[in-house]
């Protein structure tokens, strides 16, 4: 079988579906040369889709320029694949939830270049939801709570309340802070409500699985 020369036109191989990860742990971008040309001697850039200017990686003069990358991926990202079989697989440790996304794979040798993209998706390591943070505003027109919370980029759960609240028939002192009160503690409720929900999605989707499984 012949080796194909460096100068030999190439395509790049990477998944068709995002890529699935988990917060806290590591994952590997698939990025293959097609045909298998040696790598080694060409220019490899890893960067974010939305944002040619955030460098994930940078390989070139046949080493890692780790001064070119953006802070946040510095010490995280790395070449794990055998590049002189055209592997330039990218991997990143400690994700977080910055991380999902688009990725690009570029890869430029001295008379040719390509670059393919892929994503990224993740989800809480434990499968709970999580709020990060909220806003109380001040009552509107609308006596309905509405509480939304997006468990992926394509999932939303929402649950809307009606409060039950008494007021004097005479005097209307400032309630304010009681309002606010019941309203944080509605809040809580809301979410805890749409955590359990949630809860109770996975595991009927796991309990899906686990019986196609056994009936197949």
């Amino acid at each position: 079988m012949s080796i194909p020369s460096p100068g030999t036109l190439f395509n790049l191989t990477v998944p068709h579906g995002p890529v699935p990860a988990q917060q806290g742990s590591s994952v590997v971008l698939p990025c293959q040369l097609h045909p298998r040309l040696n790598a080694a001697p060409f220019h490899v850039h890893w960067y974010r889709s939305d944002d040619v200017e955030t460098t994930v990686l940078l390989y070139e003069v046949q080493k890692i320029q780790e001064a070119s990358a953006d802070p946040q991926y510095r010490g995280r990202a790395s070449l794990v694949g055998d590049l002189e079989k055209g592997d330039v697989s990218l991997k990143l440790e400690n994700l977080t939830l910055a991380d999902r996304g688009g990725y690009v794979c570029f890869v430029k040798s001295d008379v040719w270049y390509e670059r393919a993209s892929m994503s990224v998706t993740m989800k809480d390591a434990t499968g709970l939801v999580s709020v990060r943070s909220w806003l109380l505003v001040s009552p509107s027109k609308s006596e309905w709570i509405s509480c939304s919370v997006h468990l992926s980029d394509e999932e939303m759960r929402e649950s809307r309340l009606l409060p039950q609240s008494t007021r004097p028939q005479t005097e209307t002192p400032d309630t304010s802070g009681v309002w606010k009160a019941a309203f944080v503690t509605t809040l809580v409720l809301a979410l805890l409500g749409l955590g359990l929900l949630f809860l109770s999605y996975r595991k009927g989707q796991d309990f899906k699985s686990t019986y196609a499984y056994v009936s197949s």
